[in-house]
């Protein structure tokens, strides 16, 4: 995770900063809940859901991403494991 304000650079295991501004600083954490889409709607009808293209004017933020097929790992290594490719 990037923030764009700071400069700071985020593991998204630990949730701390690991370089830029606010490096060592820790993310407060959130729970969340895994359920099934009907059971969300169900509790808050009036969701709306974002999708992957589209986001801006010049489209979604991670299509370099979501196009490579070298994706980076956590330590910046490349993904080896063939089992995920899409």
């Amino acid at each position: 995770m990037y923030d764009r304000q700071t400069g700071s650079y985020w593991s998204q295991v630990t949730g701390k900063s690991i370089s830029g501004a606010l490096k060592g600083t820790q993310l407060e954490g959130i729970p969340v809940h895994q359920l099934r889409w009907s059971e969300w709607k169900k509790m808050y009808p009036d969701s709306k859901v974002l999708r992957k293209d589209g986001l801006n004017e010049r489209g979604s933020v991670y299509e370099s991403y979501f196009a490579s097929r070298e994706r980076l790992g956590i330590v910046g290594t490349p993904n080896l494991d063939k089992r995920l490719d899409g």
